[in-house]
């Protein structure tokens, strides 16, 4: 089989995919086609993927490329706008569009409804057709449904995804010849949709090995090893160390010198497998790295990384701020627009526990007084209950006014509340009702461990008060952001703390509460798959805001941003305060497991990465990708690539911490 395969960018995905199938593939530019003998081919394809514009001919291209279309040899079109009479837009964003499966394909491994995800493609829109065939393939705005979803008998001509336009042309209408580089997904359906095209425009049949193999070359792949675990956690701290400075993750001063962290890769992967860079820089991220890089050079026993924790923290402290009253010691979520909006979560994780756990295990913590100012601000701006809003921001310094921001339960789900604009000393004389561990969980660890730290009472006494409100008013009912695995993911460290300060065995009761119900959606291979009981979260089935990656309870999804990332430091340290070797074998299972999924790829961009979201099923990088800003591929510096080697590293460090915790 002689194939002309036409691409003014040059090989592609699909064109190896074709050579190792058997094929003699030539790839040529679309003016080849002016002085082709095209009698010396058997079939051909025209392929714009890597272009924006799709594939468009010139004059005296076009009449070539017609003739090939109209004289029967077989033909694959791809992101080609117009050849004979069909014509259709220029590309679109395929942002929050997937393909679907047409009741009308019948092809072995594709099943009527199968979404299949392509990222951030490009697709043209037809607008005139001489098929007259239903198409194969159509696309669907926010496909409700996690591997399937229900199909329409008839979609609308601009919406056709794959089709027939004449008996030997088969039209695709996005960019899918870069799927490796582009990480297609679900990977063994997008097997069904390449061999389905092989078979029947070539005639060849794909080998799945050999599919697999591009992906591993020009995509990423994953390395489950069976050797003893903490070399494989060194390992893997190595490797996600070594991704912040591969990845370009550092923002630099005009000398040079680190001055903080970018917030990571973002949603968008696109068809050259390049990925979006989110531009703002936010308070927690460096923080959490900064701890992260001081535990690794006191386990390498070097200061390697000492300007960049230097330069992180006090990035992050510049954000507490005095301003006067009951302002003192503020502290902001961010740069520009989220200067004057508090999460108190947020600078729990960013600002203060990185300060205090370094004070604590004697790794710095020079930091400790201001953000111990920020601390403060925080609780005297905490509810009755003990809990916190989720946000508050500024309205004014003069009237001591801010906006806060509860959750609201309508009696089937939580959901966010409009700000309502109060006085700023009176958020502690009102309950706050936000029973969320995502808001509030690391605020009350971080409360708790200051009060090891440093002995005040406060700290100690607004913890307890927030935890048995969360507990015994709410649990298991929790104010869920996007799934009940968070909340009970951000509730291990807090409850463990708890424990190690009261020694209350009612606190203990609640830990193991909290751990029976993880262990419920517990997998063989020791992860913990997204739950929602009731599909009460806030973000269950949103398609255009935040939303969960799970779309039922069963998909084996996990969620690497917002649950199991909590994990390894909450359940290390839990069992050093316990000592519980259940808690020690949930550790060494999800450790395992994490480790297995962590990224190999020749892109250093998500080389030694882990991405939000994970099929545990397909052992691959997919969940529902309808949130806007966190889709299944982003890489968050701090909540995910932090906190994961945090608790590594915490482990490893057990022998030493454990006689702190004692």
């Amino acid at each position: 089989m002689k194939i002309l395969y036409v691409n003014p960018c040059g090989a592609t995905d699909l064109s190896l995919l074709l050579e190792r199938s058997g094929a003699s593939v030539s790839v040529v530019p679309p003016t080849y086609l002016i002085t082709a003998d095209i009698c010396g081919y058997d079939a051909f394809v025209f392929d714009g993927t890597g272009t924006a514009t799709g594939l468009l001919f010139r004059p005296a291209e076009r009449v070539v490329a017609d003739r090939i279309a109209y004289g029967g040899k077989p033909l694959l079109c791809i992101l080609c706008p117009h050849i004979m009479t069909l014509s259709c837009t220029d590309p679109k964003n395929t942002r929050f569009d997937r393909p679907v499966v047409s009741p009308d394909f019948v092809c072995d491994g594709l099943e009527e409804g199968d979404i299949l995800d392509e990222q951030t493609n490009l697709r043209v829109c037809c607008y005139r057709s001489a098929a007259t065939e239903k198409p194969l393939m159509y696309y669907k705005h926010n496909p409700v449904g996690f591997y399937k979803t229900e199909t329409v008998t008839q979609p609308a001509k601009g919406d056709m995804a794959l089709w027939r336009e004449k008996s030997n042309v088969l039209f695709c209408a996005f960019a899918c010849a870069n799927f490796a580089r582009a990480r297609f997904a679900p990977r063994r359906k997008w097997y069904a949709f390449f061999a389905f095209i092989l078979k029947s425009v070539f005639s060849l049949t794909p080998d799945e090995a050999v599919f697999d193999g591009i992906y591993r070359e020009r995509g990423y792949y994953t390395l489950r090893e069976d050797k003893p675990l903490d070399p494989l956690l060194r390992e893997s701290a190595d490797r996600a160390v070594r991704w912040h400075f591969d990845a370009d993750m550092t923002k630099r001063n005009p000398d040079g010198s680190p001055y903080t962290m970018k917030e990571g890769m973002g949603a968008e992967v696109y068809p050259d497998g390049t990925q979006s860079r989110p531009g703002a820089s936010r308070t927690d991220s460096p923080g959490e790295t900064a701890l992260m890089f001081a535990l690794h050079d006191h386990i390498g026993k070097n200061s390697d990384k000492a300007d960049f924790i230097q330069a992180f923290s006090a990035y992050t402290l510049s954000h507490v701020n005095d301003y006067g009253g009951i302002f003192d010691g503020y502290g902001g979520a961010g740069d520009d627009a989220w200067w004057y909006a508090s999460y108190g979560d947020d600078l729990c994780r960013g600002i203060i526990y990185p300060q205090l756990f370094a004070k604590f295990a004697g790794l710095g913590g020079d930091g400790l007084d201001r953000a111990l100012d920020c601390l403060d601000y925080l609780v005297r701006t905490t509810g009755s209950d003990g809990l916190r809003f989720c946000r508050t921001d500024v309205v004014s310094f003069e009237e001591g006014t801010v906006s806060a921001f509860d959750l609201v339960y309508n009696g089937k789900k939580w959901s966010w509340g409009s700000g309502k604009t109060l006085k700023a000393e009176d958020l502690s004389k009102m309950d706050a009702c936000t029973p969320s561990a995502h808001y509030n969980g690391f605020y009350l660890a971080t409360l708790l461990l200051a009060y090891k730290v440093t002995g005040r009472e406060i700290y100690r006494d607004t913890a307890v008060r927030g935890l048995t409100t969360m507990m015994e008013k709410y649990y298991p009912n929790t104010a869920r952001e996007h799934s009940e695995t968070q909340d009970l993911s951000r509730l291990v460290l807090p409850l463990a703390y708890l424990y190690w300060v009261t020694g209350d065995q009612k606190h203990l009761s609640w830990l193991n509460a909290v751990l029976d119900s993880l262990a419920e959606k517990r997998t063989e291979n020791g992860a913990f798959i997204e739950w929602d009981t009731g599909y009460i979260a806030c973000c269950a089935g949103q398609a255009d805001g935040e939303c969960s990656v799970l779309a039922e309870n069963g998909n084996p999804v996990v969620d690497l941003l917002y649950s199991l990332n909590w994990l390894p430091s909450g359940l290390a340290q839990a069992y050093l305060i316990t000592g519980d070797e259940r808690i020690k074998d949930l550790f060494e299972g999800l450790a395992r497991f994490l480790v297995g999924i962590q990224l190999h790829s020749s892109n250093k961009d998500i080389d030694g990465a882990w991405a939000r979201a994970f099929d545990c099923a397909g052992n691959e990088v997919y969940g529902v990708p309808n949130d806007v800003g966190w889709a299944p591929w982003s890489i968050e510096t701090g909540w995910t690539m932090a906190e994961i080697p945090t608790g590594f590293m915490i482990w490893l460090l057990r022998d030493e911490l454990k006689k702190l915790f004692s």
